[in-house]
């Protein structure tokens, strides 16, 4: 009984790492703090992606970052106490050591199971991936309306250019037809009028008696 009340007793306490030396990976975190006790489960939540991509872009250390971490240990005590000794103390060792100067920065998390942050991971995995999907929907959106907007100013280009060029045509008939105009107008030929005389006698030649008016002549003078 005593056995089984100690078992009860004992139960896991976890605490909370809000910052991560940087680039401390958890096989170290686990080495420094399994001298004060013994440590169940560890887990180091990575720096966002596009961070670690940009940094890398710009020639900067190419090594992965954690922002926070959740340790448990066997016992509850031992993870109160480790919290109450470490919090705000440099973290030290050898002098050479990379980590030497820096603070640690642990709470304990009362009442806190490794399950709830199970929860959470899953919790911010959907939210995260909602996120993403939103963002998606929202380029796919804008890229969709950039390119309406570009074949409708395509479209308006075609037809302005059209206009254009049917306006040049219009405007080159024109002088064409105008031009044939003036070069039948120049070679059309000139006809020259000449005044001419009637000639002496021409009257009396043209008219000669007619032989009815001389019969009805004669014959008047018959009856009278």
């Amino acid at each position: 009984q005593k056995k089984s009340k100690d078992k009860k007793s004992i139960q896991p306490g976890v605490v909370y790492l809000a910052t991560v030396p940087p680039y401390m990976k958890p096989q170290k975190l686990r080495d420094l703090l399994e001298q004060y006790g013994n440590v169940t489960k560890l887990y180091l939540a990575p720096e966002d992606e596009t961070v670690w991509k940009k940094r890398k872009k710009s020639g900067g250390n190419t090594k992965k970052k954690y922002t926070e971490g959740w340790i448990q240990f066997a016992e509850k005590k031992v993870a109160k106490k480790v919290a109450m000794m470490l919090n705000g103390q440099q973290i030290g060792g050898k002098k050479r050591n990379f980590y030497y100067y820096d603070i640690w920065n642990v709470k304990y998390l009362s009442g806190f199971k490794w399950e709830h942050l199970t929860e959470k991971m899953i919790y911010e995995s959907k939210t995260r991936q909602a996120r993403l999907r939103a963002e998606i929907a929202k380029t796919k959106k804008t890229n969709e309306y950039y390119l309406d907007r570009v074949t409708q100013g395509r479209a308006i280009d075609e037809i302005r250019s059209r206009k254009a060029k049917q306006k040049i045509k219009n405007k080159n008939d024109q002088v064409q037809t105008s031009g044939k105009k003036d070069v039948v107008s120049e070679h059309k030929p000139q006809r020259r009028q000449f005044f001419q005389h009637s000639p002496t006698g021409a009257e009396s030649k043209l008219k000669k008696p007619d032989k009815q008016d001389a019969k009805k002549s004669k014959l008047l003078s018959q009856i009278l």
